[in-house]
């Protein structure tokens, strides 16, 4: 059987659109890649490939040649510096380009030696600007396409190719816009800056996940304490964690108890008490007492290594708008190049303007004309959108998920375990003694003893009273009917109704009620003194997930292995109309397949564990989980806080997502559709308004920034 891997690759030096398929031309192309897909906004590549036929290697030699920087596969410090880099050249080119601009109009002195003063004041400053810009155009033309580095390269180099002929006589001195050319490319080089800055805060989600995974961590080996690279744990190492670290892998413990802060994972905000023999993960916090660990999984099989991975693998998924918006890209580049050639022809030949006026409206079309706005309009907002998904617990699998959230039409939840806690509870009791406290403490001593979920409910339940346990002898339990013992000198009766009437208990006095509840009785010296009502109690928020649901004109259907009359009255405590019950768990896909049949859009929330197949076969699964491997595998979304009304949340934010995507592809067509004619110079004729090349750069920058602003807007999203 063919292997498959996916590795998430960090790449440098992409600016536009045409990047992003040039580069993904480049490496689909090389044998054993089976799939590759680039988010601009992220600068990552989201690459499946069969390790026998290309690793790691190849495909840096493959983004290298095609003139783009690898920067590794995990999370580098390279932005930070490329980020200062852009900044120093701003200043630099702001501060010689003013200074050209203010020689130029005051001109203390003239002629030739004037003339070579700018060339020797701007030449350096220009290179230094450009020098990114012509070293990527190159590579391109190298590789036989068009990108918007080869569009700048044409635009700043004729404005100082001209300065140049100007200052050699060759043209007249009304060409010598040195300062035009310097404040061309430091506009451009701001637009980059400003571009990095919003696409770093884009990716600060990710960035706040890998934080949590510690760099270092002690481990006992030989009996001695040897401090290690998380890298060079194994499963099987003794790790010792002190108060106020993270745990630095998922394991059990083996020695010490302490609590751990598991907010990361869980959202709950109180830590957890963890004692020998208990799970931890890694990237949780120690919150008091040293603990020793046994590792169990390491590296990128840990719990939060694999929430990351999946948090990457999304942001860098295409929706389908995104494979539209990459194919009219193709186009753009060549349109727009025509149209310059085409508008300086008219100018100059038809219209007989000068050929100074004809060569700003060619240098002004090439240098507004932005495919970057389209190209940025979806990946910057499925960026921002997953990452704060991630950050309020709801992790999305991918993007085509969040495309789905648009048209759902149904939210089937699946009751046991999701609407309800999954776990039998002691949901009411009624004592029929004057002395509760020993009565509960007589039944606590049988039933903490038995291993039947009723009685673990009852021995939980008592526990939390703080009961005292009492001396017991001749403790029995009957299978399927309950307990019998004597507890501190009484003889104690717990089970069915059925098991005390076959001791001579009468309990006729008590509640036969057992709709969606199980019934437990005690007796006392063979008097009844206790019923307890246990059930699966119904999530907290389950109600109001439910009508917030129905606000959005969503259908609710409640799935239950549970008998039409229990289920319709949980269904009625949770204000769900559509229940279909006595369903088996192999029998949940069929309910998901007869709703797709009859039209409707399906999101199924399960927990993941018994109704796999219903989740796989819905448009939307969305898994309940607090961190579990089976959650983490099954759902497109992944719900690790627990929460129910984080269902409502998650459905609102990927249509909130696609809402933000319109807008940004919008805002990038408009831009392109009304400064592309104003750079050619279409209202010159009537209102006499042209568009300076330096111009024309910073509006080229503003709408890439303006694209990203309105993703980043997704930060501040709330249900």
């Amino acid at each position: 059987m063919m292997m498959r891997e996916k590795v998430v690759v960090h790449i440098g030096g992409m600016h536009c659109a045409m990047c992003v398929n040039t580069l993904t031309e480049a490496l689909s192309g090389v044998d054993g890649v089976l799939s590759v897909s680039i988010n601009l906004a992220t600068e990552k590549a989201l690459i499946e490939y069969e390790p026998e036929k290309v690793d790691i290697q190849k495909i840096r030699a493959v983004i290298e040649e095609t003139g783009y920087q690898f920067l590794g596969t995990e999370e580098q410090e390279v932005r930070a510096g490329d980020t200062w880099n852009l900044l120093y050249r701003v200043i630099a080119g702001f501060g010689v380009g003013l200074s050209l601009m203010l020689l130029i109009m005051t001109k203390p002195f003239s002629g030739f030696l004037f003339n070579l003063l700018i060339f020797i004041v701007a030449t350096p400053a220009f290179l230094y600007l450009a020098y990114p810009i012509f070293r990527a155009a190159l590579s391109a033309l190298r590789h036989r396409t068009l990108n918007m580095d080869v569009m700048y390269a044409m635009g700043t180099g004729t404005s100082y190719i001209a300065s140049v002929f100007a200052t050699l006589g060759i043209l007249g001195e009304e060409y010598m816009f040195y300062d035009a050319a310097v404040l061309l490319a430091a506009f451009l080089m701001l637009g980059r800056y400003l571009e990095q800055r919003a696409k770093s805060r884009a990716s600060q989600s990710i960035k706040a996940l890998l934080r949590l995974q510690p760099k270092k961590a002690v481990v006992l080996r030989n009996g001695k304490e040897t401090m290690l690279s998380v890298e060079e744990i194994v499963p099987g190492d003794t790790v010792i964690v002190r108060a106020g670290e993270r745990v630095p892998v998922d394991g059990t413990v083996l020695d010490g108890w302490s609590y751990v802060d598991e907010a990361m994972l869980t959202g709950e905000p109180d830590a957890v008490l963890k004692k020998p023999g208990m799970h931890v993960f890694s990237g949780t916090i120690n919150k008091q007492r040293i603990m020793k660990i046994r590792a169990e999984k390491v590296g990128k099989d840990t719990v939060l290594a694999r929430i990351i991975k999946l948090v990457e693998e999304a942001q860098t998924s295409k929706p389908r708008i995104q494979r539209i918006a990459d194919r009219m890209v193709q186009y753009f580049i060549p349109v727009v190049f025509i149209t310059a050639v085409c508008s300086f022809g008219i100018w100059y030949f038809v219209m007989k303007e000068n050929f100074l006026f004809s060569l700003s409206v060619f240098i002004s079309v090439i240098v507004v004309a932005c495919p970057c706005a389209l190209g940025l309009a979806t990946p910057a907002a499925v960026t921002v959108g997953v990452g704060r998904g991630a950050e309020l617990g709801i992790f999305i699998k991918n993007s085509e998920t969040l495309e789905a959230c648009e048209r759902i039409t149904a939210v089937v939840f699946d009751k046991t375990g999701t609407l309800t806690s999954g776990t039998p509870e002691v949901l009411s009791m009624h004592t029929y003694s004057n002395d509760e406290n020993t009565v509960l403490s007589a039944i606590y001593t049988l039933e903490r003893r038995s291993t039947h979920p009723l009685a673990v409910a009852i021995a939980a339940y008592a526990g939390k009273r703080n009961v005292r346990e009492m001396p017991l002898s001749d403790y029995e339990e009957v299978e399927g009917k309950g307990v019998r013992g004597i507890a501190g000198g009484l003889h104690v009766i717990v089970g069915s109704a059925d098991f005390l009437r076959e001791h001579g208990v009468d309990v006729s006095m008590a509640s036969q009620e057992t709709q969606g509840q199980s019934m437990v009785y005690a007796s006392i010296n063979g008097k009844l003194a206790c019923v307890f009502a246990i059930g699966d109690r119904v999530r907290e928020d389950a109600a109001s997930a439910v009508k917030a649901l129905k606000a959005e004109g969503l259908k609710v259907i409640m799935l239950t292995g549970d008998n039409e009359r229990s289920a319709r009255k949980i269904a009625a405590i949770l204000g769900i109309e559509h229940v279909v019950a006595d369903v088996r768990a192999d029998e949940k896909a069929d309910v998901v397949k007869k709703l797709v049949r009859k039209g409707e859009v399906v999101c199924f929330v399960g927990d993941g564990i018994n109704d796999a197949p219903a989740i796989a076969l819905a448009h939307i699964g969305i898994a309940m989980g607090q961190g579990t491997d089976v959650a983490i595998e099954t759902g497109d979304i992944v719900l690790m806080k627990n929460r129910i009304k984080d269902v409502h949340t998650a459905i609102k934010l990927g249509k909130k997502v696609m809402q933000r995507i319109r807008q940004n592809i919008f805002w990038a067509f408009a831009y392109n559709l009304v400064l592309i004619p104003v750079a050619a110079g279409a209202l010159y004729p009537f209102l006499g308004i042209t568009m300076r090349p330096e111009f024309a750069a910073l509006a080229m920058a503003l709408s890439s920034l303006s694209v990203l602003l309105l993703s980043l807007s997704l930060k501040r999203f709330r249900a």
